[in-house]
């Protein structure tokens, strides 16, 4: 989707452009609908996304990633170890692309956690 925006978005620059330098103006009108065009993808794109089921179960919980890597990891796991790492939510690792770790599972670790806990408060092992 950012693709295409980008793609209207030089449409519109070399349709402005060619506009000025040929002293037609109403050739500009097109620079002015390719950009509406990029800023309605944009919208419809947000709203969707908004709409959209978030791929964790309850409240965003802090991740780490490491530059250059593809995934993201809890602040424990083995994988981590000593390399500089960028504290996200996880949610916001998943817009920019990153995937959760297959070892540390960052999403379903702390839910397991609340329910661990729930259960020793109750009694139950």
């Amino acid at each position: 989707m950012l693709l295409t925006v980008l793609l209207l978005v030089v449409v519109a620059g070399v349709v402005l452009a060619s506009a000025v330098v040929s002293g037609q103006p109403d050739v500009a009108w097109f620079s002015v609908l390719a950009s509406a065009l990029g800023v309605l993808l944009l919208v419809v794109e947000r709203a969707r996304h908004r709409r959209a089921p978030s791929g964790s179960a309850g409240p965003p919980v802090e991740v780490m990633v490491i530059d250059e890597r593809p995934h993201y990891h809890r602040r424990d796991c083995d994988l981590v170890g000593e390399r500089r790492t960028i504290a996200l939510h996880n949610d916001e690792a998943r817009e920019l692309g990153f995937t959760p770790c297959r070892r540390c599972r960052p999403d379903t670790a702390p839910v397991a956690q609340a329910h661990r806990g729930s259960a020793l408060n109750r009694g139950g092992r």
